[in-house]
């Protein structure tokens, strides 16, 4: 499969040959070349419009179309905007302010059309925005019809040519005339229902259910059905168009060029970038045979959100980009602004920025400069958060009894602004509720309440299943075992409200998916326990079948235990030394999951084959010569576990090996059988281990030091992507009451929409003031952007180079013009001495 470079340079090749006549020129219409081409270098309008062009219009009307866009070419590669415009008027028939040959028949529309299109192609290619300019400025009575006319198909369109080979000016140029680039119907249509979202897609099953078979949604099959184009078929296509269609230079163009009302109510530019990358990576599973094309051009969008970020001046600016809510709601706003959307959708180059940092540990101290205090000071502000907690549910109940209820949902911040919003007066608060208000709405202060009380819930955990007072032959349930229940069910009504606000993005996350089943096997393993031990009435389950649901449930409580314990594991995100190590065992179980499938596989072949074989061998008959020399194999569950356990323990060849009996009995002095079948048999044997033990596991390592390779490269900004995503839990209203305290959280909750009902008109309205400042603020940082690319770009090289050029010959001329007046000067002293 080519690269993307080599796709681009051919349809690049196939564009500036595609208006060039295939047939061979005769020797007339050479002649006719010719002379135009000199015309043209010694810049002889007269020359050209009397002599050459004459000579072409002499020619017949067949000879001329074709000889008309070779014209057009030497004309535009002349680089001579007055040649250009000359040959324009004159293949047009219509000169103003000029005489018109003779053009005998008059050309059609469609034919001055193509000219004019063959001219805006070739100025495109030589990337020559002047004589671009130009030839714009002379057909503007075809502005607008570029996209409609049926001469000019979607593959010659001078924008996606100029696109793809980023000439910047040349775009802005094409796109302000009135060109665009159109998607294939299927990617147009998905494209803008990810941009209706309030969030974009974070993880592929999200993907597919979402925008696939959500919200009544043609699948693939149907759309395809309904194409008549065959074009809108051609993968090939569909890339370009794609790859030019989110190009960071045409959406900065479409976005900086567009009208006040366009820029407010569409979607900006950052948030059209990151729908983009998330498509990009769909269409990289789909179309595998473009996979890492794809996967470049997601790279690309997010690349052009980071570099917007790099151009903010101050944390003012960088709020304001971040900060940015499409809906802009008061109430629940910041589940739909940028710096959420970059996290839950894995910009990982964009949160890691160091701007997005700043931003985001601002928001965590809100206004508490935590890094400025002694580590004494550190170390008492534990307690204190946790006595803190504990005042939680008490002011919250009064502030709901007998005050607004607002207390745990907006910080004083937040309620200035709304009071300004709202063009309200701003009322005194008590100094108690003022106080916790600060306290409760400190994201610090919820980390250390948050990791006290799930550290108290697994040291609960082991002194239930560890307790010294568990009496025998009763069912006894200890306080130990009430608290750890109630905990638990606490952890699971939060998973169960966040997987019903977040829906499948909830499953996104590699911490909610084993946080959500260990709760699930505490509980249901619980409720088995207590079920089978009030049946018998004593908890003795060593006298039990091991499938008694006591034991079964016991045995959940054990595995949700192990996965209760990964919790510790989280809490070393925060540390720069042991991030990049977690990240990469969880990465690494990804690996081995993966493998374990093959393993199955391979597990589950080998098996039925070997049973196939040694299966006559299990019947025990009295009268056979040959018996397999290990019992082991004689069953099918003893064959399963020998052949599971060869991948830590291989060799073994006497497992498959077959002995041919002595005297009709097994004994000492049996020998193995080597015929043909038998020594089959340890042969399969030796290829399972071999491909098990030295194919899969030194696979498995060398996956194993792939994935820690490529973390380690990128050891930065994976630990502060997942840094991020650890702490974003931290500034939600929720998070200020962690399990158990939660049950406060969602009575209060449930109490303050009530109460402002009347009010959520006021909440849940757009403010244009904000958004009009966000856009103001992008178009900037856009145009910086573009500014800053373009100086560094080859075309900003030949500009200066062409002035320098240009300068050097103005000095050159203004010294061999004060040369030739000095040498006239002296010329007419001398001419008067002669005369004297």
């Amino acid at each position: 499969m080519g690269s993307r470079k080599n796709i681009v340079d051919a349809f690049i090749v196939r564009s500036k040959n595609r208006n060039v006549p295939t047939r061979q020129f005769s020797k007339k219409e050479e002649k006719v070349i010719s002379k135009i081409r000199e015309s043209l270098l010694s810049d002889d309008l007269i020359l050209l419009e009397y002599d050459a062009l004459a000579d072409y219009k002499k020619q017949e009307h067949s000879s001329q179309q074709a000889l008309s866009l070779e014209i057009i070419k030497l004309a535009i590669n002349s680089r001579k905007k007055k040649s250009i415009r000359k040959v324009l008027d004159q293949l047009e028939g219509s000169c103003q302010g000029a005489d018109v040959l003779d053009s005998g028949p008059s050309l059609s529309i469609e034919e001055k059309h193509q000219h004019f299109q063959a001219a805006v192609l070739f100025a495109t290619i030589n990337d020559d925005p002047d004589s671009l300019e130009d030839i714009l400025n002379w057909g503007s009575n075809y502005k607008g019809k570029g996209e409609n006319a049926n001469i000019i198909v979607q593959t010659k369109c001078p924008l996606l040519l100029a696109t793809l080979s980023n000439f910047s000016i040349c775009v802005r140029l094409l796109y302000c005339f009135g060109y665009r680039i159109t998607l294939q119907h299927e990617d147009e249509a998905r494209i803008q229902e990810m941009l209706k979202m309030k969030h974009t897609l974070s993880n592929d099953l999200h993907w597919y259910f979402s925008l696939l078979w959500g919200r009544g949604s043609e699948d693939s099959y149907q759309v395809r059905k309904r194409i008549k184009d065959p074009r809108e078929l051609d993968t090939v296509e569909r890339f370009l168009r794609f790859r030019a269609f989110v190009s960071p230079t045409y959406v900065s163009v479409a976005f900086t060029e567009a009208t006040e009302v366009e820029k407010l109510e569409g979607c900006d530019p950052l948030r059209r970038m990151v729908a983009y990358a998330q498509y990009a990576k769909h269409l990289s599973q789909y179309y595998s045979q473009h996979r890492n094309e794809y996967k470049k051009i997601g790279k690309v969008c997010q690349e052009f959100v980071d570099d917007v970020l790099d151009q903010c001046e101050n944390m003012t600016e960088v709020t304001t980009v971040l900060s940015y809510s499409q809906s802009m709601n008061s109430f629940g706003g910041e589940k739909d602004t940028n710096w959420r959307l970059a996290v839950l959708t894995a910009q990982k180059e964009f949160v890691s920025h160091h701007y997005f940092q700043s931003f985001l540990w601002e928001k965590m101290t809100e206004n508490f400069f935590w890094d400025n205090y002694f580590l004494i000071w550190k170390i008492l502000y534990l307690p204190l958060s946790l006595l803190f907690l504990l005042c939680y549910p008490v002011i919250i109940l009064l502030d709901l009894s007998f005050r607004d209820g607002d207390i745990l949902f907006f910080s004083s911040s937040e309620i200035c602004k709304m009071d300004v919003e709202l063009g309200r007066k701003t009322k005194t608060e008590s100094s108690i509720f003022t106080f916790f208000r600060e306290r409760m709405h400190r994201p610090i202060f919820r980390i250390i309440s948050q990791i006290f009380l799930e550290l108290l819930f697994l040291l609960i955990m082991i002194a239930s299943i560890f307790d010294p007072e568990d009496m025998e032959d009763t069912v006894d349930v200890s306080e130990f075992d009430v608290i750890t229940c109630v905990f638990v069910i606490s952890f699971f009504i939060d998973d169960v409200f966040n997987l019903w606000t977040q829906r499948l993005a909830f499953f996104s996350s590699y911490w909610n998916n084993v946080f959500f089943v260990s709760h699930s096997l505490f509980i249901i393993g619980a409720s088995m326990e207590y079920y089978g031990m009030k049946q018998l009435g004593h908890d003795n389950r060593e006298l039990l079948s091991g499938n008694h649901p006591a034991n079964v449930g016991s045995t959940l409580i054990s595995i949700a235990a192990i996965m209760s314990f990964s919790r510790t594991v989280r809490w070393l995100l925060l540390f720069r030394s042991f991030g990049p190590v977690i990240i990469s065992i969880i990465r690494i179980l990804k690996d081995i999951f993966k493998l374990f499938l093959l393993f199955l596989i391979t597990f589950g072949a080998f098996s039925i084959g070997t049973w196939s074989m040694v299966k006559n061998f299990s019947k025990g008959s009295t009268n056979s010569k040959y018996s397999l020399k290990d019992p082991q194999m004689t069953s099918v569950s003893g064959m399963l576990d020998a052949l599971f356990w060869r991948v830590f323990d291989p060799g073994q060849p006497e497992m498959a090996q077959i002995s041919r009996q002595a005297n009709g009995t097994d004994s000492e002095d049996s020998e193995i059988s080597l015929e043909f079948s038998h020594l089959v048999g340890v042969a399969i044997w030796a290829v399972y281990q071999v491909t098990v033990v030295v194919v899969m596991l030194n696979l498995l390592i060398a996956l194993m030091n792939d994935t820690y390779s490529e973390i380690s490269k990128n050891a930065d900004t994976e630990w502060k992507y997942s840094k991020s995503f650890y702490l974003m839990s931290f500034l939600t209203p929720k998070a200020a009451l962690p399990a158990p305290f939660n049950v406060f959280y969602y009575f209060a909750r449930w109490v303050w929409l009530l109460k402002n009902e009347c009010r959520s008109e006021h909440l849940n309205t757009t403010n244009n003031e904000k958004r009009r400042k966000y856009i103001d603020l992008l178009d900037r940082l856009i145009k910086s952007k573009m500014h800053f690319e373009y100086e560094d770009s080859v075309q900003d090289d030949f500009n200066d180079l062409r002035l320098d050029v240009r300068n050097m010959i103005d000095s050159k001329h203004s010294e061999v013009m004060k040369k030739m007046e000095m040498l006239i000067e002296k010329l007419e002293l001398e001419n008067k001495h002669r005369k004297v």
